[in-house]
């Protein structure tokens, strides 16, 4: 099994990139997250890794850490849930935000990620909840933090945006830019002018 690789950078594309180890090229899928700041440090790269096995192929997933890479893992165990999802809950959410929504019973934290409905969202708390409560993790989650990014994704879809330009520019908004209309202005200038 192999547990993380340390390499250079050699190519990538907007999924994975390709991490050299010796004479040997590894293609290694990550987060869009953790794809930009490898990306940063192309000379050397340290990368914890899931082996996910199908019948007809396989593919090496990759995280910056390991607390990362076991979310992932716990996450494949919930029914209906597969690699990519898996690896877009823990790129979009940090781990205390992960089980804060799951103690809390929050499914909107999870249905916030492109590809999670309602009945995904309610399936991820009820399965992962015993899990976190034996392993002894406790979490917090700013829920006022969430809606204001909601208000901020309907203000943007007023002005003719579709929820996910809305939301994939707000995600590029500086996490030092707060309140709501500041957010909402960066995100225009991201997106361009108005639509009308």
């Amino acid at each position: 099994m192999i547990s993380y690789l340390e390499g250079a950078v050699t190519a990538s594309d907007e999924r994975s990139v390709i991490i050299q180890t010796g004479k040997i090229g590894w293609r290694v899928f990550l987060g869009t997250n953790t794809l930009a700041k490898v990306q940063k440090n192309k000379d050397l790269v340290k990368v914890f890794t899931h082996l996910y096995s199908r019948e007809n192929s396989q593919e090496l997933y990759g995280f910056e850490n390991f607390e990362t890479l076991k979310f992932f893992e716990l996450l494949l165990g919930v029914s209906g849930v597969g690699p990519r999802h898996a690896q877009l809950v823990v790129d979009s959410l940090a781990i205390k935000e992960i089980t804060g929504a799951v103690s809390g019973g929050a499914s909107d934290v999870f249905m916030r990620i492109p590809g999670i409905g309602s009945k995904l969202a309610k399936k991820i708390i009820i399965e992962l909840e015993p899990k976190v409560r034996r392993l002894g993790l406790k979490g917090e989650i700013d829920l006022s933090a969430f809606a204001e990014e909601d208000d901020a994704i309907e203000a943007l879809r007023s002005l003719g945006y579709s929820q996910r330009e809305a939301r994939e520019a707000l995600k590029k908004v500086s996490p030092e830019t707060k309140g709501l209309s500041k957010r909402v202005e960066e995100a225009l200038k991201i997106l361009g002018k108005p639509r009308t």
